[in-house]
């Protein structure tokens, strides 16, 4: 019982929450990427595998910046018209 507590010990002292945190954060997209893109690769070869998953990679890439630029326009497009309101009801 002993050896386990001096590893538990050396494992807490050594742990790098930094580095945890960027992995939950990749099975977080990995998680996305296959609910949204089928979690099965049909690729034959290792080469189409393998070009299957970066395909999917980049079709989520896209798509999260196209919601983002969406977002952006609509929130200029809001305050553009909050800003005319505001000037021609002064």
């Amino acid at each position: 019982k002993s050896g386990r507590s001096t590893i538990r010990k050396r494992v807490l002292n050594t742990f790098d929450e930094k580095t945890y945190h960027q992995r939950s954060k990749i099975e977080t997209i990995f998680g996305m990427i296959k609910r949204k893109y089928n979690p099965k690769i049909r690729g034959k070869s290792r080469e189409t595998q393998i070009q299957e998953a970066y395909h999917k990679l980049l079709a989520h890439n896209h798509d999260r910046l196209c919601k983002i630029i969406s977002r952006l326009f609509k929130g200029f497009h809001q305050s553009y018209h909050l800003e005319r309101l505001i000037y021609f009801s002064i």
